[in-house]
């Protein structure tokens, strides 16, 4: 059988040979395929079915494949192929595909040819040996394609593509060496050495198919670099327009931004200017009401009053007016020409010279602004300062009769011209001597209001007034105040200017204040509630006389919270001593009812979607919380970092005016039981022996947790309302 297989390969080598004219390399190939043929056991090779029928079997489809082989590759195409029924012998351009179930191998013709015959397929049709020809090699490429791969697969590590390197053969196999190679692997033929120069051929054919891949990849990578690049400058481009296109929008946002801010700023300051203008106006007007006016004694004098008494002092020709008041309510607005005389002045200090020119001479005073503006010390502060305001002072006999400035000679105003009003303070407000017409800066018509109750150390407030009119009259006195005594000085100035004195006896006010103290301290006990002590010591504690003997206690928890009564205290003191516990007391009561009752308020709010309700009975509602551990400031909204607190203590900070209130309420409850030094540890080993003993935490560990629950809801309500904008 095998001999026949070398004998039909030998003349599909003749065929080769007129179709390529490759005479010698086929020789070579054939020869070499002879010289091995006795290499292997047919036996064993064939030895698939695993019994010694089987392979007599075999031997006879190695004959009858050989034919077949030797047949097509004389000039049969395809298509002469023609199995009959009963078989399924099935010829394609893959020879590897070769299968029959009953052995029985026939051509369509049923002719069954001899190796004799071979030598009428050397003369067949050359087209169609090419046709074949061509799909022998395509199938063995085929055949061979998952060896290629295989090798290829390998390629990633460039140790196997250094050997392939060196064990490729270039050379392609010829036409006969591949059908022989096809048919071989069909039927299970191994050859020794076959192999291994099939996959040195491979190795080549990989390596090839390596490199123009790598090469395409490469030139792939290069196309798409270029494509990215032009991409990103592409981008760029429209990035760096449209970056043009929004600075430009920008600037010209910003310019309509500015445009809108500038009126908006002028609009701002429009009615910034006539919202002051409108409450100017009404400060100047309740002003104007309260003031004691000189018709006002008249009448009260016409009636007989005894907290009134009017004589008549001759001065230099003159017959000059005086109202001895003893115990009339009043109501004034004053300058003390003096003011700069008090304490020890020196010689060169501010306007030290102009007021004792107009102490001597009242005309100096009454000059017109044309005048004086022509002066040295127009406009100046030197010695000889002359300037367009007036400070004065309002008080008054029931609240502060003490919140002026005393001295030798005390101008008094009945009223005040439209848009006289500059400003006003609670307290020296450290003015300027001069104003322009835009400086006014009122902003609450209740000012007067604010500043009729006495300020701890007594100070006066200062109601700034424009000196001139708008024609440049200067603004004279309407009376002048003296202060039990009436002297020469007072009675020059009121006969040049023909106005009357108002001599005020403030022994009979205060006794008069006192007994009214008196009243109020005995109408206040345990009974009352918050809000009654708070309208109680309102009144009380405008008496400035009751003020000084008067402390508040805004702290409590640590040791030096505790309240002690001063030595040698007299029956007053001891008095407002217990008020001022008492009113601490309802304070702290009333603090924790607002908080409960406030908490309940905004959860409601947030159940109903709606922002949080202004608290009941209170206004400027602050408060904090402070960690001295953590240095931690916490409000309503924000909890922040605050290393600025020099507090040792936790603390709450608790802030309201009451509704009328027109006072600050401050309460902080410390956490006196635990002392935190600056690393942020309890170290009560700290504080003094003497410091300890009375410290109370109780306060701070109800009030803390409450105002953390207060804030809680509270920004809770916040992000609702955020939401809802």
């Amino acid at each position: 059988m095998l001999t026949f297989l070398w004998y039909s390969i030998d003349n599909m080598k003749e065929v080769e040979f007129q179709n390529r004219n490759t005479d010698t390399k086929a020789n070579n190939y054939w020869d070499e395929l002879s010289d091995q043929k006795m290499n292997f056991n047919a036996n064993e090779e064939l030895d698939q079915k695993k019994n010694s029928g089987v392979i007599g079997e075999k031997q006879d489809d190695l004959i009858e494949v050989a034919s077949r082989v030797r047949e097509a590759y004389c000039g049969k195409d395809k298509n002469d192929f023609l199995l009959s029924t009963n078989e399924t012998l099935k010829v394609t351009p893959d020879l590897t595909t070769l299968e029959s179930k009953d052995e029985d191998l026939k051509y369509k013709d049923n002719n069954n040819y001899s190796l004799s015959e071979i030598e009428q397929l050397k003369t067949s049709d050359q087209k169609s040996s090419l046709s074949w020809t061509k799909r022998i090699s395509e199938n063995y490429n085929k055949h061979e394609r998952s060896r290629i791969d295989k090798i290829k697969a390998g390629f990633s590590g460039y140790k196997m593509r250094g050997e392939a390197e060196i064990k490729q053969v270039s050379a392609k196999p010829s036409l006969f060496k591949q059908a022989t190679r096809l048919v071989m692997d069909k039927l299970g033929i191994k050859i020794s050495g076959s192999e291994e120069r099939r996959d040195r051929e491979a190795m080549h054919v990989a390596l090839v198919e390596y490199h123009e891949e790598k090469l395409l990849r490469e030139k792939e990578w290069e196309e798409n670099k270029k494509i990215k690049e032009a991409q990103e400058r592409e981008r760029e481009a429209k990035k760096e327009a449209q970056n043009r296109i929004e600075e430009t929008q920008r600037e010209q946002k910003a310019l309509e931004r500015d445009m809108q801010d500038a009126r908006s700023d002028a609009e701002r300051k429009k009615l910034d200017r006539l919202k002051t203008q409108r409450v100017q106006e009404i400060v100047e007007k309740d002003l104007n009401s309260r003031l004691l006016k000189v018709e006002d004694l008249e009448a009260e004098t016409f009636f007989d009053n005894p907290e009134i008494q009017k004589h008549i002092i001759v001065f230099r020709g003159s017959e000059i007016p005086v109202y001895d008041l003893k115990g009339l309510p009043f109501t004034l607005l004053s300058h003390t020409v003096d003011y700069r005389n008090s304490g020890s002045p020196t010689l060169d200090e501010i306007g030290q010279e102009t007021y004792l020119k107009v102490m001597e001479d009242p005309g100096v005073w009454a000059e017109r602004q044309d005048k004086v503006m022509k002066t040295s010390g127009y406009g100046t502060r030197n010695k000889d300062a002359r300037g367009n305001t007036i400070s004065a002072s309002f008080w008054n006999s029931k609240t502060n009769i003490e919140s002026y400035k005393s001295g030798k000679l005390i101008y008094g105003f009945e009223q005040v011209s439209a848009d006289s009003i500059i400003n006003i303070f609670d307290k020296d407000g450290n003015t300027k001597n001069m104003y322009e017409k835009e400086d006014a800066g009122l902003s609450n018509p209740n000012r007067l209001d604010e500043i009729s109750r006495p300020h701890a150390g007594g100070q006066y407030n200062e109601v700034l007034l424009r000196r001139y009119s708008e024609n440049g009259i200067p603004k004279n006195p309407d009376y002048i105040i003296t202060e039990g005594t009436v002297s020469e000085i007072a009675l020059k100035h009121a006969s040049f200017f023909n106005i009357p004195i108002i001599n005020i006896n403030k022994a009979v006010y205060k006794e008069k204040m006192k007994t009214r103290g008196e009243e109020l301290l005995n109408s206040i006990d345990e009974n009352n509630t918050y809000l009654e002590l708070s309208q109680k010591l309102e009144e009380l504690l405008s008496m400035s006389e009751l003020r000084k003997k008067y402390s508040f206690l805004n702290t409590i928890g640590r040791n030096v919270d505790v309240p002690t009564l001063p030595n040698n205290a007299d029956v007053l003191t001891e008095r407002l001593f217990e008020v001022s516990k008492l009113e601490q007391q309802k304070r702290l009561e009333f603090i924790e009812g607002l908080l409960e009752n406030y908490i309940l308020d905004i959860e409601q709010a947030t159940r109903e979607n709606k922002p949080a309700p202004r608290p009941d009975q209170v206004k400027d509602l602050k408060i904090q919380i402070f960690d001295a551990r953590q240095l931690i400031s916490s409000y309503e909204d924000v909890d922040k970092y605050d290393d600025i607190q020099d507090s040792a203590f936790n603390f709450v900070k608790i802030l309201f005016k009451l509704e009328n209130g027109l006072q600050t309420s401050e309460t902080i409850i410390y956490d006196g039981e635990n002392y935190f030094n600056r690393e942020g540890t309890i170290r009560n080993d700290q504080i003094e022996p003497k410091e300890l003993g009375q410290e109370d935490s109780s306060f701070y560990r109800k009030f803390e947790p409450l105002a953390r629950r207060y804030f809680e809801v509270y920004r809770e309500n916040r992000k609702i309302n955020n939401r809802n904008l």
